[in-house]
């Protein structure tokens, strides 16, 4: 009781945040961002539902199977919403930038939940439209369509603010190059067209354009931290009319936010591979201690509820499988053999 006492009473304190949104990279004008156009008609993607054939294609493409399931993709592309999402898609890769805007402040006046999710359904049904055309014999306008896929998909995860959009972007990025590789697969099966060719010469520049060096990883663990300070001051808005004891006894904002700082720039560490230990830093510990609940208990809840941890690691082994992939398919198209 003469900790919840002390506590009541004690002077708040100020914790300067380690990071804010100036600390990330400029927003590029919405005039250049494709992905503007597919947030702006994101409910063009709530009822599409790949049929479980297709999605099985998609998980292991190969010829022999696309060229099974030709009829069912062509009837399921055909589709009136198939070809307005895939429009605005067509229209949304072919801008100069591809890069994720959603406000890191989830309590910002007038904002809107962005559904990342949105992508990975306009992207599947881009996929099948270019095993589509290239069983129809439009390989040339397949390779351009996923050499626009492999660029937006390059920009969305080097940008990506948060956890989420990172991994999403990496594994579309994993998809869109073994789409390329089995597009480079079946133009060895005869004398490449001068249009083909020409495609696969534009493809292999763009391969070889992209830079490892864009996929910082820690751009994805400053937005989280960036996130949670948001968070926090919504908290402390929230608990602004209660008595100052009351406030001082459920909540101390400087304390949650120097424990947030703390893991984030052991994460930001560790994605930068500037330590020696193989194992992701550990969330904050916070309820552990013996009477845990009488010193900032809505602090030590709120980062037990939102701290991202165990997903690090695994963002770590992505990155070095995409560029991996990365690499492969150049190797492939500089010696023109791609996967059997």
């Amino acid at each position: 009781m003469l900790a919840l006492g002390l506590n009541a009473f004690r002077t708040p304190r100020h914790a300067q945040p380690a990071w804010s949104e100036r600390d990330l990279p400029p927003l590029p004008p919405a005039a250049r961002n494709g992905w503007t156009i597919l947030d702006a008609n994101a409910s063009e993607y709530d009822e599409i539902v790949i049929p479980d054939d297709l999605e099985e294609l998609l998980r292991e493409p190969n010829w022999t199977k696309a060229s099974e399931a030709a009829p069912a993709i062509h009837a399921f592309l055909a589709a009136r919403q198939m070809q307005q999402g895939l429009s605005l898609y067509s229209r949304a890769i072919g801008h100069p930038r591809f890069v994720d805007t959603c406000s890191l402040d989830p309590h910002a006046p007038h904002q809107t939940p962005c559904d990342s999710l949105m992508f990975l359904r306009s992207h599947k049904v881009a996929e099948l439209s270019v095993i589509d055309g290239a069983l129809r014999g439009e390989t040339a306008r397949a390779l351009a369509t996923t050499r626009d896929m492999i660029r937006a998909d390059w920009d969305y995860t080097a940008s990506a603010r948060r956890l989420l959009p990172t991994v999403l972007g990496m594994g579309m990025t994993k998809r869109s190059i073994a789409l390329a590789s089995l597009l480079v697969d079946r133009t060895q099966a005869a004398e490449q067209p001068t249009d083909v060719a020409e495609e696969l010469r534009k493809l292999t520049l763009e391969v070889s354009s992209l830079e490892p060096s864009r996929l910082r990883l820690e751009r994805a663990a400053i937005g989280e931290a960036i996130q949670e300070t948001y968070s926090l001051a919504q908290i402390s808005r929230g608990l602004a009319s209660a008595p100052s004891w009351r406030r001082n006894l459920v909540f101390d904002q400087a304390d949650t936010q120097t424990r947030i700082d703390r893991y984030y720039r052991k994460v930001v560490n560790y994605v930068r591979e500037q330590t020696s230990s193989p194992s992701e830093p550990e969330p904050p510990t916070t309820r552990t201690a013996f009477l845990w609940w009488t010193d900032n208990a809505t602090g030590k809840l709120f980062l037990e509820a939102t701290v991202f941890s165990g997903h690090w690691s695994q963002l770590r082994s992505g990155r070095q499988a995409v560029l991996a992939a990365r690499q492969q398919l150049l190797n492939e198209l500089r010696t023109g053999s791609g996967p059997q």
